[in-house]
C-alpha cells in the first residue's frame, strides 16, 4: 500500500476496521476523496492520484477547489448545503490536472456520518468522462451540421428503413421527419426505379461507397426531382455494416440550365461554323480550345477537328512550318506580335492586319485579326476570342489602287516639275518687265505647284510602303542636334507658335535623315495646325534602356479616344469638335508611322479632347539591334 494518510474519523471505531476499509478504498480504480465538513481533504486514494496527477501528500489538507479552478466558490458552498440536507450530489465539472490538462469529471458526493448518525464529512467519487464529453460535443456538432446542411441527409438500416431525416430532406421531398422516419426509403423512388435500392444496398453491404449517383426521386406531392446522391455504409463497433447514410442534392435546376447551355452552344456553334469569319478561342495558357472550320482553313487545315487535334506546342511548330506571316509593311510577324498575345496580357482589344502565305502552295491571303479577352470578377484573363476576317479581296483591290496611284503620281511628277520650271522662268521674265501683279500671281501658282508636288510625293510614298519598296539611306545621326535643327527651321515658317526643345539624350541613332526629317516636320506642322488658338509647341527629348524618345506636344483641340488608333490609317482625317475639317488627305501620320516602324521604332499618341495632343517617337540607339534595310 502506498503512502496514504487516513485520519481517524471516529474514535469509537476499531483501527482494524478502519484499516480494512482503507485497504478496500485504496484498491478501487475510481477516484475517492474524503473531506471534513469544512471541505478539507482527509483521504485521497490511488485512483485520485491517477486521475488528477497529485499525490496524497500534496492534497491532504487542501480543498477540492484546487482541482476545479473554473468552478466558483459560491457553487461549492451551495452544493455542500444541499448534501448536508440529505440530498446526494451528482454533477459534471470541468477539472484540471496537475499538468494543467483540462478534463471533464463525473462527480458523486454524499455525506459521511458516524455511528450516531452525525455528519462528520463528505465522501465523493470522481470519474474521467473527457472522452465521452468530446464524443458528445462531436455528436452535437455533427447533428448541427446535418440539420443546417442544404443537402438532404438520410440515415437508413440495411433493410432500407429510414432512421434519420434532416430539415433539408423535409424541404426537398416534402415529408416531415415524423412522416418519413420508420418508412422504407423506396418511398422516394419512382415506380420504374424501385430496383435501384437493391443494387445500391448490394454495394453498401460490401462496404463500398457510391459517389454522385445521378438519378430521379419523387416528392410527397408527386413531383419528380433530379438528384445527385452519395451513399456511404455505416459500420458498428465491430466493423459490420448496419446501415447507410445518403446525401442527396437537388440538381433539377442545374440539369435544366445544362440542357439550355448545350442547346445554346449547339446553336452558337452552328452560327460560328457558317459565319464568314474565322473564330478561335484560347485559354489563358494560350491553348486552343475552339475553332470553327473557317478559322482552321485560314490556318491551312481541312477542318476545325484537324486543327484541335494538335497540342499547343505542336500546333505552333506546324504553323511556323506551313505559314509565313507578315504585317502590312512586309515585316515578319511572330506569335508574340499577334493580337492574341496582347489580349492574353490584358489588352482590352487588339487588332492587326496580317498577310499569310502558305509555304508549300504559295497561296496568299490577308486577314484583319482581332482579339478580345474574357476576364473573371478579379479582372484576370480567362479566355481570348480571336476573329479572323478575310480581307484578301479588299487588300488586293487597294494594292491595285496603290499601283494606279503610284503610276499616276509618277507620270504626274514629270509634267509638274516642268510646269514649275516654266513658272519660275516666266516669273523671272515678267519680273524684269516690272509687272508686279503678274509676278504675285505666278508666286501663288508656284506655291500651289509645290503643294501638288508634296501631295504626289506622299502618294508615291504610300504606294512604296504598301508595295514594301520604301528605301532608306542609313547613317549615324546625333538625334539631339537633328531635332534642334528641324525645330529651328519649323520656327522660321511657323511664326504664330513658339517651338521649344527641352531635354537631351546624348545619343546617336541609325536612320535616314530625309525620312526622319519628313516625320518630324509632319508632327510639328500638325501640332501648329491643330492648335490655332494657342501659341506653343513643346518638344521633349529623353533616353533610357537603349532607346531615345522624342515627344511633340501641342495644347490644341485634342483627339477623341475613339479616333486615336485610327489616325495612323491611310486617308483617315479627324474633325474638330465643332465639325471643322482641317486641310490634308490623312496620309502624313500613316507615312510617319510606317517610316518609324521600319526603322525599328514606335510612334504613338496620347491625347484628351480639348486638352492637347502629344505624339511620341521611340527609336533604338546605335547600340541596339536594327532591322535590315529594305
Amino acid at each position: 500500500m502506498s503512502e496514504t494518510i487516513f485520519k481517524d474519523l471516529s474514535a469509537q471505531e476499531p483501527n482494524e476496521q478502519l484499516l480494512f476499509q482503507a485497504t478496500i478504498l485504496e484498491n478501487v480504480s475510481e477516484s475517492i476523496i474524503v473531506t471534513d465538513l469544512q471541505g478539507y481533504i482527509l483521504y485521497w486514494n490511488e485512483g485520485a492520484t491517477s486521475l488528477f496527477g497529485y499525490s496524497a501528500a500534496e492534497m491532504l489538507g487542501n480543498t477540492p477547489a484546487l482541482l476545479y479552478p473554473e468552478r466558483e466558490q459560491q457553487l461549492f458552498l451551495s452544493d455542500i448545503e444541499h448534501i448536508l440536507q440529505g440530498q446526494d450530489y451528482h454533477g459534471t465539472w470541468e477539472g484540471r490536472r496537475k499538468d494543467e490538462t483540462a478534463i471533464w469529471i463525473d462527480v458523486k458526493t454524499t455525506v459521511l456520518r458516524n455511528t450516531k448518525g452525525q455528519a462528520i464529512g463528505f465522501i465523493g467519487t470522481a470519474k474521467d468522462i473527457t472522452e465521452r464529453k468530446r464524443a458528445e460535443e462531436a455528436s452535437r456538432w455533427l447533428a448541427a451540421i446535418v440539420e443546417s446542411s442544404d443537402d438532404a441527409i438520410i440515415g437508413k438500416t440495411r433493410e432500407g428503413i429510414i432512421t434519420s431525416w434532416n430539415r433539408a430532406a423535409e424541404r426537398m421531398y416534402g415529408y416531415r421527419a415524423a412522416e418519413a422516419v420508420g418508412q422504407p426509403i423506396t418511398l422516394l423512388f419512382p415506380p420504374d426505379r424501385q430496383d435501384e435500392f437493391i443494387s445500391i444496398m448490394e454495394q453498401i453491404t460490401r462496404g463500398e461507397r457510391i459517389d454522385h449517383f445521378e438519378t430521379t426521386r419523387v416528392r410527397k406531392d408527386g413531383a419528380y426531382l433530379l438528384v445527385s446522391v452519395t451513399v456511404s455504409p455505416i459500420h458498428d463497433s465491430t466493423g459490420q455494416v448496419i446501415g447507410a447514410s445518403a446525401i442527396a442534392r437537388d440538381i433539377t435546376e442545374r440539369k435544366r440550365l445544362e440542357a439550355e447551355i448545350r442547346q445554346a452552344k449547339q446553336q452558337l456553334d452552328l452560327v460560328f461554323q457558317n459565319i464568314a469569319d474565322g473564330i478561335t478561342v484560347q485559354e489563358r495558357t494560350g491553348r486552343l480550345i475552339y475553332a470553327n472550320d473557317t478559322g482552321a482553313q485560314l490556318a491551312g487545315f481541312a477542318s476545325a477537328q484537324a486543327m484541335l487535334a494538335f497540342d499547343m506546342e505542336t500546333l505552333r511548330a506546324h504553323l511556323v512550318e506551313q505559314i509565313e506571316m507578315m504585317d502590312e509593311f512586309g515585316q515578319p510577324v511572330t506569335f508574340s506580335d499577334l493580337p492574341s498575345a496582347k489580349a492574353l496580357q490584358g489588352q482590352s482589344r487588339a487588332e492587326m492586319l496580317v498577310h499569310y502565305r502558305l509555304r508549300h502552295t504559295g497561296r496568299s491571303s490577308w486577314s484583319v485579326v482581332k482579339a478580345s479577352p474574357i476576364v473573371d470578377e478579379a479582372g484576370q484573363v480567362q479566355l481570348v476570342v480571336n476573329i479572323f476576317s478575310d480581307v484578301t479581296a479588299r487588300v488586293e483591290l487597294e494594292q491595285r489602287k496603290d499601283e494606279f496611284l503610284g503610276m499616276a503620281s509618277h507620270e504626274l511628277k514629270t509634267p509638274i516639275t516642268s510646269l514649275k520650271g516654266y513658272t519660275q522662268l516666266l516669273k523671272m521674265r515678267i519680273g524684269k518687265q516690272g509687272a508686279a501683279e503678274s509676278v504675285a500671281m505666278l508666286d501663288r501658282m508656284e506655291k500651289q505647284l509645290d503643294r501638288l508636288t508634296h501631295l504626289i510625293t506622299d502618294l508615291l510614298d504610300v504606294s512604296k510602303i504598301q508595295a514594301g519598296q520604301i528605301d532608306f539611306a542609313r547613317e549615324p545621326i546625333d538625334i539631339d542636334a537633328f531635332v534642334h535643327t528641324i525645330a529651328e527651321a519649323m520656327q522660321f515658317i511657323s511664326p504664330t507658335h513658339a517651338i521649344t526643345v527641352q531635354g537631351a539624350s546624348h545619343a546617336r541613332i541609325m536612320g535616314d535623315r530625309d525620312r526622319l526629317e519628313q516625320v518630324f516636320i509632319n508632327l510639328i506642322s500638325n501640332a501648329v495646325k491643330y492648335s490655332p488658338e494657342t501659341s506653343r509647341v513643346d518638344i521633349f527629348i529623353t533616353a533610357s534602356d537603349g532607346t531615345v524618345t522624342v515627344s511633340v506636344r501641342d495644347y490644341g483641340i485634342g483627339i477623341p479616344q475613339e479616333h486615336q488608333q485610327k489616325i495612323f490609317e491611310r486617308f483617315y482625317r479627324v474633325s474638330s469638335g465643332n465639325g471643322k475639317t482641317f486641310p490634308g488627305l490623312g496620309m502624313g501620320l500613316y507615312i510617319s508611322s510606317a517610316i518609324v516602324n521600319l526603322l525599328g521604332g514606335r510612334l504613338w499618341v496620347e491625347s484628351a479632347e480639348g486638352g492637347g495632343t502629344t505624339f511620341f517617337i521611340s527609336l533604338p540607339t546605335t547600340q541596339s539591334d536594327m532591322p535590315d534595310s529594305r
